[in-house]
């Protein structure tokens, strides 16, 4: 899951086109908002996990863990400028897709077992 964080601040590195010889994981939370769904995705760098809330109750959908991915993978795209990482979650029977853009912004896409149908949305630094 360290890994997966780490990656997942790259991205906000990447985007914002600012490159570091050595960098920490931040303290905190970061938070990205999926105004579709009125959802709330909160990286927590302290306890190295992702939340994943409801934006209007506050209520915990689901936790992701380096105990309940798999298949994290990741991939620089555009000569560094974007970089877009993927796992699956068998708990929740989908897979994610986080990919970069220049204003710091996440698209997403969400890939459920069940169904070819994928939700793709675009999550907005809180």
């Amino acid at each position: 899951m360290k890994k997966f964080l780490v990656v997942l601040l790259l991205i906000s590195v990447c985007a914002a086109g600012i490159f570091a010889q050595d960098f920490e994981l931040p303290d905190g939370q970061w938070s990205w908002v999926d105004e579709k769904w009125n959802a709330e995705w909160v990286f927590d760098f302290d306890n190295m996990e992702v939340i994943l809330k409801d934006l209007t109750k506050g209520n915990v959908v689901y936790t992701f863990t380096e105990d309940n991915i798999t298949d994290f993978d990741y991939d620089v795209l555009d000569g560094g400028a974007n970089l877009s990482i993927w796992c699956k979650c068998p708990d929740t029977y989908r897979a994610y897709k986080f990919t970069s853009r220049l204003d710091l912004d996440l698209e997403m896409i969400i890939d459920p077992d069940w169904t070819d149908d994928q939700y793709k949305t675009t999550l907005k630094l809180k």
